[in-house]
């Protein structure tokens, strides 16, 4: 890692909560038992023909989903085209935001080996033990750099390019109308939030189709793209990534908690810990703010 990581943090020193490591700890405590979920009440249920079902379950192998969980990842792309950037700008943010998810993970892991270690009755060797508190620190800045870059539902510059946008109302109802008569014996069964559920039912109205057929030609349009990760880059599949990033944070956090316990506060380890603590604090209140806008 570079030298001066704290300078080049993404906020300075002044902008850390002045709050005791107590308070810290306990907000960062609660965090770990707090579910960023949104409850996915409404249920709809797409048929597919064999050759259809094909096609759906080939691209959901490809995005690492059920074929249920890329029929509702498509269906809530496509119905919030309006709110949408490029989808390739969009793929870029969420992939920061899983490599960092990924690289904070495993800086955690060793975190939770060191405070393992302190729990057992060892001793912290200080050069190790503040490297890696470093680590740690880095890791939760960039992670948290990659929450806040993480577009909000409501932005959509007025300049954006319509080539890389999901096809309009009209050419979901073309594709509609083109669809196979022969018979769909395939069922898969999305769910929906509130607010995608919303939205699903005014783009499916503007189509003049019922959610069903609506999910089922969105989930089919994602499918035959050249490529369908990109095509569900959208609202949901970054807010499971805020709940990773969420889970990964408190993770962290309780990790240092147990650190802390161990130190005394006239340590130099104990104020690099509880700087990666404050740090922790901050980066899981991005992460509830950025979840707000996907609710």
């Amino acid at each position: 890692m570079p030298s001066g990581t704290y300078d080049d943090a993404v906020r300075t020193e002044s902008d850390l909560p002045d709050a005791p490591t107590s308070t810290v700890a306990h907000a960062v405590a609660q965090h770990h038992r707090r579910r960023l979920a949104v409850p996915r009440r409404h249920r709809d249920n797409p048929c597919f023909s064999d050759a259809e079902w094909s096609e759906i379950t080939k691209a959901a192998g490809q995005c690492g989903l059920m074929p249920g969980g890329f029929t509702a990842a498509a269906t809530v792309a496509y119905s919030r085209t309006e709110r949408r950037t490029s989808i390739g700008e969009e793929r870029r943010r969420l992939e920061d935001l899983i490599n960092a998810n990924n690289a904070l993970a495993a800086i955690g892991s060793r975190l939770n080996g060191f405070a393992h270690h302190l729990n057992s009755g060892g001793t912290p060797n200080a050069e190790p033990a503040s490297l890696l508190l470093e680590h740690v620190s880095y890791a939760v800045q960039r992670a948290d750099t990659a929450v806040l870059a993480v577009p909000h539902a409501e932005s959509a510059p007025p300049n954006r390019s319509r080539a890389a946008n999901p096809p309009p109302a009209a050419e979901i109802t073309r594709h509609h109308r083109l669809r196979m008569t022969a018979p769909r014996r395939n069922r898969t069964h999305p769910c929906f939030s509130d607010g995608e559920w919303a939205d699903l039912i005014a783009a499916a109205r503007v189509c003049h189709l019922k959610p069903g057929g609506y999910a089922a030609v969105a989930a089919l349009l994602a499918a035959r793209t050249a490529d369908p990760r990109a095509a569900i880059a959208d609202t949901r599949r970054q807010l499971e990534e805020l709940m990773e990033s969420n889970r990964q944070f408190a993770a962290v956090g309780n990790n240092l908690n147990q650190v802390l316990a161990h130190l005394r506060p006239s340590d130099a380890l104990y104020a690099l810990a509880q700087r990666t603590l404050r740090l922790i604090h901050m980066a899981l209140d991005d992460v509830d703010t950025a979840a707000l806008h996907w609710r």
